[in-house]
């Protein structure tokens, strides 16, 4: 089993009504149970987006609050020396681009800061790219990169990343292929957990040469919400607690939107 710990969002909800909601609380158990076949130690968060509130990185935990949201785990994907982050903090803090460089390197102790626009209105970067470190490849969605692709190449270039592009399933709903888990096991090896069908074939097409296993898991209804398995999961160092009580009683208190 590995050290650290894999938060999944599955709030205690009684008396649930809502047949999509029930179904996607059924697809987050079921990647509950395949995490813990495949040896993750899992715990059950109480909010449904558990990515949003905090990000693990260099066995820091650097968590969002009201005076510093830059612990929002969609906004933030760590690479080899550097972090890629959505340019979107700079509007909330009405900061330049070389400010918030300045201060998302101090704050994650790295070298370099990649700042990119998101195509999405929550301003998610990781519903757009996936970083597989150790195999120095950035897996990107086909169409973010047809729109970003000067910004992402350059990118690229200066951390020694090679591009693969991957297609969503863009007409019949989103599947967020990129907002694939990707965690290391207890014998350091990469597994991949990611909606079943097209973003599980398409995944394992732009890997098949990586050492990465890829598991399907249904999580459809969860995609119609906003998100993939990496939304719905965070990770957190052993024996730390992640407390988010007050985030989920608002939104319990707003119908759970």
């Amino acid at each position: 089993m590995t050290e650290d710990t894999v938060l999944i969002g599955i709030p205690e909800m009684a008396g649930i009504q809502d047949v999509q909601m029930q179904g996607s609380i059924d697809e987050r158990e079921n990647l509950r149970k395949v995490l813990e076949k495949e040896g993750f130690n899992v715990k059950k968060s109480d909010v449904w987006w558990p990515r949003d509130y905090h990000v693990y990185h260099n066995n820091r935990v650097i968590s969002q609050d009201l005076d510093a949201p830059y612990g929002e785990g969609g906004g933030i994907l760590p690479v080899n020396g550097a972090i890629i982050a959505t340019d979107h903090f700079c509007k909330i803090k009405e900061a330049t681009q070389n400010s918030m460089e300045r201060i998302l390197k101090k704050l994650y102790r790295v070298e370099r800061v990649h700042l990119i626009k998101s195509q999405h209105r929550n301003n998610h970067i990781d519903l757009d790219m996936l970083p597989i470190k150790r195999e120095r490849v950035l897996i990107v969605d086909r169409k973010f990169y047809r729109i970003r692709k000067g910004t992402i190449d350059r990118m690229a270039e200066t951390e020694g990343l090679e591009v693969r592009t991957i297609p969503d399933n863009y007409r019949s709903g989103r599947n967020f292929p990129c907002n694939t888990l990707l965690l290391e096991n207890d014998k350091g090896n990469l597994v991949a957990f990611t909606n079943e069908g097209n973003n599980g074939s398409e995944l394992k097409d732009a890997v098949k040469d990586l050492d990465v296993k890829v598991v399907e898991i249904p999580f459809e209804l969860s995609a119609e919400q906003g998100g993939g398995a990496r939304c719905a999961t965070n990770t957190e160092p052993k024996g730390h607690n992640s407390d988010y009580s007050i985030f989920a009683e608002m939104l319990l208190s707003v119908g759970f939107q």
